[in-house]
């Protein structure tokens, strides 16, 4: 044990461990369920369930089984509120949408995923699946490519290594090399494209964001299914209206002062 991990909680970690359980395909266990999972001591994962439905953070079904509480919501609209790259995104992103008439979403890097911080959903193209919160692999997604190609080299390297490659569909990339080689291509391209490689027939187009030191902090991309655009799309024929957004919104984050001096030369 190394002098930081004397200082952590193991009951507040496991809680943790616990509330991430939950997701949209799994809503609701029993205690023994989560027990298995986290391969806990039944009765030292009983108390945290218990404590954590006392403070609103699980609810109890009918059925005895357990589901996230809304208090959970209060740290998810703060986050949302005070996020500044979603405040700028928005306005911008709703245009995007708008002029497009795509889904138009919103995503930044959380470890080895790609988060949605906004999702503007268009009219004419149903799709429940893409919500805000909802993590993506980033090397099956445009969004997910886009924060990956633009890390640094050493950090783009130690997330490539410890992927556990999934094969969505035929075109999903689960090879290294291939992999290595099309991120060069996306930094080349200044743009990445899902064709059908996470989600079958759903095509998605992406750019990214940049802030103050023109570091990459976000990309948004455009997605659109087949079902809903039989004559077929070519998302490529968008790539001036989105990288125009992406732009504003990048000027929006200080990159337009960026200066690499960093006085006021």
């Amino acid at each position: 044990m190394n002098k930081e991990e004397r200082y952590l909680n193991q009951s507040v970690i496991n809680s943790f461990k616990i509330i991430e359980c939950f997701n949209e395909n799994n809503d609701e266990f029993t205690p023994q369920e989560l027990s298995n999972l986290l391969n806990e001591n039944s009765s030292s994962i009983w108390r945290l369930i218990r404590t954590l439905e006392s403070i609103g953070y699980l609810i109890q079904t009918e059925n005895n089984k357990y589901k996230l509480g809304y208090k959970l919501l209060n740290g998810v609209r703060s986050i949302l509120n005070t996020s500044e790259i979603r405040k700028v995104a928005y306005p911008y992103l709703e245009e995007l949408s708008k002029d497009t008439n795509f889904n138009v979403i919103l995503s930044v890097l959380d470890k080895n995923r790609a988060v949605y911080l906004i999702r503007i959903p268009s009219p004419q193209i149903p799709d429940s699946y893409f919500h805000v919160g909802r993590k993506v692999p980033l090397y099956a997604t445009a969004s997910g490519k886009i924060l990956l190609a633009y890390q640094p080299e050493n950090k783009r390297k130690a997330l490539i290594e410890k992927f556990e490659f999934k094969k969505f569909t035929n075109n999903t990339i689960v090879n290294k090399n291939k992999l290595y080689e099309h991120l060069e291509m996306v930094r080349e391209n200044g743009f990445a494209q899902d064709n059908e490689e996470f989600i079958f027939n759903t095509n998605c187009l992406a750019v990214p964001i940049r802030d103050s030191t023109l570091e990459v902090v976000g990309s948004i991309s455009i997605s659109t299914r087949k079902l809903y655009n039989k004559g077929g799309v070519d998302l490529k024929s968008h790539f001036h209206e989105i990288s125009e957004k992406a732009i504003i919104i990048s000027n929006g984050l200080g990159a337009s002062l960026y200066n690499p001096l960093g006085n006021d030369a």
